[in-house]
């Protein structure tokens, strides 16, 4: 093994003042010059967009609509996610459910999103099948033990392991109790996923209207269910 040894630069360390630890600093290659700020952010904020109801009963083939009002911030897509919470209506009583080896994506059958003057800058067809095909090509397996859990995901198909496997209320008896999951933009839709992880401009994000339809509750579970509420 060759150690490479750099020559020495003149620095700080030269300075008059102080010179027996800024000579310790630079025989022991200890001096460093830090980069110059490339961020012109001066302050970065988390903001809430809401959808405009609350709650979708019997969510089935329904369009959820959410309008962005971020004025003149610029988003940070690859930080943001959707929040959603579920219940469930089980015929079977208390038999747990899952999303086997998909996640929360199961129940979104198609993204819409325009501007705010109405361009369509995305519609994703079948969103829950690309979420599926896309997970296994593009994220390592360790992501969905760790990170993925949020979404639901699973090492499995959810039948060996407690992990992703969401069970009825015991209060209740045929619904399962409200389950938060958590789904990041850029697993959401390719539009959330520029290249280069660039912000979205205001220009872009300020009014953008995003339409979500609900795929059928059977195609949702690994078991059959009445409603799906998210």
């Amino acid at each position: 093994m060759i150690p490479r040894v750099e020559p020495q630069r003149a620095s700080q360390a030269q300075q008059p003042h102080d010179d027996s630890k800024r000579g310790d600093l630079l025989v022991n290659n200890l001096v460093y010059r830090q980069p110059q700020a490339l961020s012109l952010a001066k302050s970065r904020t988390q903001v809430k967009q809401f959808f405009q109801r609350s709650d979708y009963t019997s969510a089935q083939d329904k369009t959820a609509i959410c309008d962005w009002n971020t004025g003149s911030s610029y988003i940070d897509v690859g930080n943001s996610y959707l929040c959603v919470d579920i219940i469930a209506k089980n015929t079977l009583g208390d038999t747990p459910f899952t999303f086997g080896i998909g996640s929360v994506m199961n129940a979104i059958n198609r993204i819409t999103i325009r501007s705010r003057s109405g361009t369509e800058l995305e519609r994703l067809e079948g969103a829950n099948l690309w979420s599926r095909i896309d997970s296994d090509y593009s994220l390592p397996r360790t992501y969905k033990e760790t990170m993925g859990s949020l979404m639901g995901m699973t090492d499995n198909d959810g039948g060996n392991s407690n992990r992703g496997v969401y069970k009825t209320s015991p209060s209740d008896g045929s619904s399962t109790a409200p389950v938060t999951l958590m789904i990041p933009l850029k697993r959401l839709c390719p539009f959330f996923r520029p290249l280069k992880a660039q912000l979205l401009p205001p220009q872009l994000a300020s009014g953008l209207h995003i339409e979500i339809v609900f795929e059928k509750s059977v195609a949702v579970f690994l078991q059959p269910f009445d409603r799906l509420l998210i």
